[in-house]
């Protein structure tokens, strides 16, 4: 190999060791009495997520993902991921807080606590 091929492959090998932070694509519903929210997170398991709602902000975050072969790869551009996602939200019953993965879909399922909750108003 010359130098300008091992030069290109140190690169290659650099980058490709670095770790990508993804956004997740979510849906988020506000019905009468909770919000529900629906994150796409595939390959992250249950152990590796890490839902935290502090100052009305819920943070979804999931440990590195890392992508693993038998042996040492010559070219790799597989990343480990690591999703991270912050939402929004206020007056929200927390103690309620439900969330389950399932195929690489998150669904947390958050309550509205009751003064946050829409109320009519009857016009006279």
């Amino acid at each position: 190999m010359n130098y300008l091929e091992e030069e290109v492959m140190r690169e290659l090998k650099r980058l490709s060791e670095k770790s990508l932070e993804v956004i997740p694509a979510i849906r988020i519903t506000d019905q009468e009495s909770k919000y529900e929210i629906i994150a796409e997170i595939p390959g992250v398991l249950k152990k590796d997520v890490d839902l935290t709602y502090e100052k009305d902000v819920l943070t979804l975050s999931t440990n590195l993902q890392e992508i693993k072969g038998e042996k040492e790869a010559v070219y790799n551009e597989l990343k480990p991921i690591r999703y991270k996602r912050t939402i929004p939200l206020n007056g929200v019953d927390i103690k309620k807080t439900a969330a389950t993965l399932k195929n690489g879909m998150l669904m947390i399922s958050l309550p509205k606590l009751e003064n946050h909750k829409a109320q009519k108003i009857t016009v006279n």
